[in-house]
């Protein structure tokens, strides 16, 4: 299992992205004690914003992003050759024949 990591180069990368990981979750509790600090009686109301804020752009744009790939899916499922055929069961399509 550690085999890869004998490879120098993976080596550097992993060890990047542990210290990324632990820089991002120290910066969420500082981030949050700093808002406790700042807005005393109501810092959950603080803490529930802040958290939020972060994630608004996934919930604005997952629905557009999911639209396009699917379309794209739709587009290159259509472009093979043979017949489809539909399951009942799942809705799902499979190529039959080529």
């Amino acid at each position: 299992m550690f085999d890869i990591l004998r490879d120098r180069t993976y080596r550097h990368l992993f060890l990047a992205q542990v210290v990324v990981r632990l820089g991002t979750g120290l910066a969420v509790v500082a981030l949050s004690l700093l808002a406790y600090d700042l807005a005393g009686n109501s810092a959950a109301m603080v803490l529930a914003l802040s958290s939020r804020s972060r994630w608004w752009p996934v919930s604005a744009f997952s629905a557009y992003i999911r639209s396009l790939i699917l379309m794209r899916r739709r587009a290159s499922v259509f472009a093979l050759k043979g017949r489809f055929v539909r399951s009942e069961k799942t809705g799902a399509y499979f190529l039959m024949g080529s």
